[in-house]
């Protein structure tokens, strides 16, 4: 089973253009273990998804150790895949194993 991690932040009008993607990659990865890395605001609503196994808080107003103490948990989850959502068309794909990059659209495919 592929662990996945999706990277998403940004204001509601973001988290609501990123929706289509987060469903591809759900239908991309039926059964992988999907967690996003959000902030704490939208939580709530990405749990009403069902896009996620689990969601990370990631409150970028924390003090500099603790957001650090957070990537070092992160770094031993040891995800194959990392999904970062910034702003389309910026949407890629790194898979940790074979070093390799792709775009959303080679997502699809």
């Amino acid at each position: 089973m592929k662990k996945i991690l999706v990277i998403k932040h940004g204001s509601l009008g973001d988290i609501i253009f990123s929706l289509d993607a987060m469903s591809s990659i759900r239908k991309k990865y039926p059964d992988s273990l999907i967690h996003l890395l959000t902030e704490k605001q939208h939580t709530s609503f990405f749990s009403k998804t069902k896009f996620f196994d689990k969601i990370i808080v990631d409150n970028r107003k924390d003090f500099l150790f603790i957001s650090f103490l957070n990537l070092l948990k992160l770094l031993k989850e040891n995800f194959d895949l990392i999904i970062y959502l910034k702003n389309f068309p910026l949407i890629i794909e790194i898979n940790l194993r074979t070093k390799s990059i792709k775009n959303f659209f080679d997502l699809l495919l």
